[in-house]
């Protein structure tokens, strides 16, 4: 019997297997390809996805039954290749040979500009080589000179548009977090950097998915694959003779399945090799949609914010960082990111602050601030069927950070301040996606995040031990949300469908006993729970393209104040609305209209009813509102962009008002400055003007870069019962250009001018200008030996007439027996400038900052290339 059922079973799989084999080739080689099944009689959908083996060779059992079937066959930098069976017959082996052509080189699809830049759809190809002096070693550092591209802090912009990935060779080994790439990749292995407009993360969403996003994707040098890298060391002397030690390694690892990125640093010159920091310092960026992060209450660190940190703080900096992508099969991938930082800043200021009330605060400063953070992430890719896809999405990370301050406080008191934190996140995200047919697909999005903030803050008055301040504090927030979308094109028009949940719970709660007036304790919980729905729509015709977008939520907020024994409870329902209007004129103009109205809820950590202490000098509370803020804005942007000529000109016009804004009720007392949060239904006015021009001149080898800004604010604000209507103005300008000429000496020079203004109805006024001026000038005295200096003059406040004159010197050569090494001689701050000052002013304060500079230091570098 048992024979029977087994020979049935094998007749029936003979019966219904369809075997289809064959080969693919250019006629010369056999080549790697993708082959789709479509079902004819379903719409052409694709029903089933192959590849074929290293040889070209294919052999397939069909899954399905089919009548009609349409084979695909696709390689890269190939025309598509197709045969169509009308009369399938499943009893039958098919044979196939396919040839496939390669693509032409058609103007409006491939254009070759020069030797610096190549045109492909929506990938545009750069050569990093050309854009380069010789003295730049990071990634970051060439893109500051191509037009087009910015970098503030290792994240990137592209022609206006965020880049949400960095690839190398095509895998996205950083996720989000690829600042770390773009500060530590070596400029030597780079070939090719490409930016890929259009783009999307998720394959199964390309062609249906709205996209304005950018990808960056690094083609490496050959010899690069294997292990290659390079490590640096550099080490000297300080003018107070202390040691001085640099150490960067960096390695990339590409072979077969497995690709990875590892970096290494340790240094106490200033520089800031990690990507890593504490995550409660974070807020929502323009990567993420959600807000699931705690607030912190306590400023446990300044550091100037006019100066590179190279000058102005100590450090003692210990971090790496472990990026690796396993490709366990064609379906299936893991990503795995392993941070770690371990520093030690210090740094001495002295602030001069004179209130309007004749009240003065004269501090001296010495700060100590000592993080430690660990970060794992992890994500998984999983096609478990071709139009499957789930993605599963875990996140860690621990801080503890230390911090210290010893003040003394006009000249009388010294107050010892101490400051601990713990931070612990964990995140984790699902999707899953499927594709329905070619032209919709539906996702589901999942996400669990966990956030636990406690504080501690002591503070003791050496001269008088009755004088003390403890607060002990903790913040909690539980975020959980979800989110199903539908999304397609249907004859050109792209649509979205979403619909989904979210709940936020958060638990604050502090105790403050201090010897002076403020004791006080909180205990807030807050939960709010919405249920939404959002369309938006897309449709381009020719070269006009419209994008409106509609978003309903019903949001029911509950707080419960333990110590007043209050509970308030609301329920609205919201209408945020988008409106992008967009025309392109002969392919290089580009104008841009855009409309937006949008409701956000209370920030959750302006929840205290009673007093906390953020710092040494400040006291504040808040008089918690459910009342949602209002936005509205209105932005037009032209830009022009001609890659062939190298042009990059943006105008924007923004306009913004808003509702329910946090307005502060200010007073002084002989040790802090005392404010009161509450919501005010006035409105509040911001327009602004922001221009850019970037330009390279091809027959001078020259990068022109240009731009201005102005904004114009009001706010208002009360200060010892005095209410003052304020009107802000910021006006900036920056002009840089950089030579690339094949001569021995090229020059940069960059000139920052910077004008602000207050104004108040009581005939208070303040303004200020700032000037900046950069100068570099390099030498290359043969391929082997380059020399820069650059000289800077900071003017914080031209009215006083202080300038600043920053000096560095950088020798780089090479000895000829030692080809894999690189020397570097280098020196910082060589006039050994030892203090920056600056004047900053509001309504309620004239503030004289003062901050010590990292003293002259001369290090020898090393650099080993592997």
């Amino acid at each position: 019997m048992l024979r029977i059922l087994l020979a049935l079973l094998l007749i029936s799989t003979v019966t219904f297997s369809q075997t289809l084999t064959g080969k693919v080739s250019d006629n010369q080689i056999a080549l790697r390809a993708n082959i789709y099944i479509r079902d004819i009689e379903k719409d052409n959908v694709i029903s089933e996805y192959f590849k074929t083996d290293s040889i070209g060779r294919f052999q397939i059992n069909l899954k399905k039954e089919y009548k009609k079937i349409k084979l695909e066959v696709s390689a890269y930098g190939y025309e598509i290749a197709s045969e169509t069976l009308f009369d399938f017959d499943k009893s039958k082996n098919y044979t196939f040979d396919f040839k496939l052509v390669k693509k032409s080189k058609i103007l409006d699809e491939v254009v070759i500009k020069n030797e610096k830049v190549v045109v492909k759809k929506d990938t545009v190809v750069y050569n990093p080589k050309m854009y380069s002096d010789g003295t730049e070693r990071k990634l970051g550092e060439i893109l500051t000179k191509i037009p087009g591209f910015e970098v503030n802090n290792g994240n990137i912009k592209y022609n206006g548009k965020t880049v949400t990935a960095l690839k190398i060779e095509d895998d996205d080994l950083f996720g989000k977090d690829y600042a770390v790439g773009t500060k530590n990749i070596s400029l030597a292995m780079i070939d090719k950097i490409e930016a890929i407009d259009n783009f999307s993360a998720n394959p199964l969403l390309k062609g249906i998915e709205n996209s304005d996003v950018v990808a960056i994707n690094l083609k490496l040098k050959k010899g690069s694959f294997g292990v290659s890298g390079d490590c640096t060391y550099g080490s000297g002397y300080d003018s107070n003779i202390k040691p001085r030690n640099d150490l960067n390694l960096n390695n990339i690892f590409l072979i077969n399945d497995y690709k990875s990125f590892f970096q290494f640093g340790y240094n106490n010159v200033g520089e800031n090799y990690s990507q890593i920091e504490p995550i409660y310092k974070k807020t929502k960026s323009f990567f993420d949609e959600e807000d699931v992060f705690a607030k912190s209450l306590l400023n446990d660190i300044k550091v100037s914010k006019r100066m590179d940190l190279i000058y102005s703080s100590e450090n003692n900096e210990l971090e790496g960082n472990y990026n690796f992508l396993v490709k366990f099969n064609k379906k299936t991938n893991l990503k795995t990111e392993l941070y770690a930082s371990n520093d030690a800043f210090t740094q001495f200021e002295r602030n001069q602050s004179f209130f309007s009330n004749n009240v003065v605060f004269d501090d001296s400063n010495n700060y100590s601030y000592k993080p430690f953070s660990k970060k794992i992430k992890l994500t998984l890719n999983s096609f478990f069927t071709s139009k499957s896809l789930l993605i599963v999405e875990n996140q860690f990370q621990e801080d503890n950070v230390n911090s210290f301050l010893l003040q003394n406080q006009n000249n009388l008191n010294l107050f010892k301040t101490d400051i601990t934190t713990y931070s612990f996140f964990e995140k984790i995200k699902i999707d899953l996606t499927k594709r329905l047919n070619e032209n919709t697909a539906l996702t589901y999005s999942t996400i669990t995040a966990y956030h636990n903030l406690p504080q501690n803050l002591t503070i003791k008055n050496d001269e008088n031990a009755s004088f003390f301040s403890f607060q002990e504090s903790n913040f909690k927030k539980v975020s959980i949300l979800n989110k199903l979308v539908v999304l397609g094109n249907y004859r050109g028009l792209k649509y979205s469908f979403s619909a989904g949940f979210n709940y936020k719970e958060v638990i604050n709660s502090s105790k403050l006993i201090s010897s002076d007036t403020f004791n006080s304790t909180n205990d807030v919980k807050y939960n709010t729970k919405d249920v939404f729905s959002e369309f938006g729509l897309f449709y381009k015709y020719k070269d006009f393209s419209v994008a409106p977008s509609v978003k309903v939520f019903y949001v029911n907020q509950a707080l419960v104040d333990e110590v007043l024994n209050n509970e308030n409870e609301k329920r609205a329902t919201y209408l945020n609305s988008n409106l992008l209007l967009k025309y392109v004129f002969l392919k290089k103009n580009r104008f841009v209209l855009a409309f937006n109205n949008k409701h956000s809820e209370p920030n959750d950590g302006n929840l205290f009813t009673n007093f906390i202490i953020s710092s040494n000098r400040n006291v504040l509370k808040y008089n918690h509102s459910l009342r949602f803020q209002r936005n509205q804005s209105v932005d037009f942007t032209y830009r022009f962009i001609d890659e062939e000529k190298h042009i990059n000109i943006m105008t924007n016009l923004s306009y913004t008002v808003t509702n329910n804004n946090l307005i502060s009720e200010n007073a002084i007392t002989d040790n802090y400055f005392v404010s009161t949060f509450f919501q005010s239904e006035n409105k509040q006015y911001t327009k602004s003007i922001d221009s850019n021009f970037e330009k390279l001149i091809s027959p001078l080898k020259t990068v022109i870069k240009g731009g201005l800004a102005y904004s114009i604010s009001d706010y208002n604000n009360i200060f010892e019962g005095e209410n003052r209507n304020n009107i802000i103005s910021n006006l900036s300008c920056n002009v840089f250009f950089s030579t690339i000429l094949e001569f021995p000496l090229n020059f940069h020079y960059k000139i920052l001018y910077n004008k602000f203004s207050s104004t108040s109805n009581n005939n208070l006024g303040f303004e200020n200008k700032s000037l900046e001026n950069q100068f570099k000038m390099i030498c290359k005295f043969s391929k082997k030996a380059v020399f820069s200096s650059q000289l800077k003059f900071i003017s914080p406040n031209l009215a006083n007439g202080n300038t600043f004159k920053i000096v560095d010197c950088n020798f780089k050569f090479k000895i000829p027996k030692l080809k894999d090494f690189d020397f570097v001689l280098k020196g910082n701050n060589i006039l050994n400038v030892e203090n920056y000052f600056e004047n900053t002013a509001t309504d309620i304060q004239n503030t004289y900052f003062q901050s010590n500079i990292i003293p002259r230091h001369f290090l020898l570098y090393v650099t080993f290339k592997f």
